[in-house]
């Protein structure tokens, strides 16, 4: 498996790749840009990525414009049979802005998922997304 962690903290970074190394090859990102570049980069080399989390604020933009990118670019690639990447949005912020982008996420590919709460639920919001099938 291929994972995507885009992440501009650098503890919250290494508490996600500690635990889904077990899974797969962690590569990091931790701006936006530096994500989309390096996202492309394994699509167009053919190893799209199965799992990518994104965190919500990011220095240059935000995580919801990541994944309309991402979502954008698989759209476009649809046609070669490319499959969905599984996606977290995940957060510091558990508020109620936040909560509203979790109420837009479209598909079973998509989830939320706020750091503040450890990684108590996160397996499950693995498993949400259809990453252990």
């Amino acid at each position: 498996m291929k994972i995507l962690i885009i992440e501009d903290d650098y503890v919250s970074y290494n508490i996600f790749k500690t635990f889904l190394q077990h899974y797969g090859t962690c590569d990091n990102a931790t701006t936006g840009k530096d994500a989309i570049d390096i996202y492309n980069n394994a699509l167009f080399s053919g190893n799209a990525y199965d799992l990518i989390l994104i965190d919500i604020i990011l220095p240059d933009m935000n995580g919801q414009e990541i994944l309309k990118l991402i979502r954008f670019e698989e759209e476009r690639r649809s046609s070669g049979g490319m499959r969905r990447a599984k996606i977290v949005l995940t957060t510091s912020l558990d508020d109620e802005e936040n909560r509203k982008i979790a109420a837009t996420l479209q598909g079973k590919d998509e989830t939320y998922y706020a750091k503040a709460s450890g990684l108590n639920g996160f397996r499950e919001k693995l498993e949400e997304v259809g990453f252990f099938n």
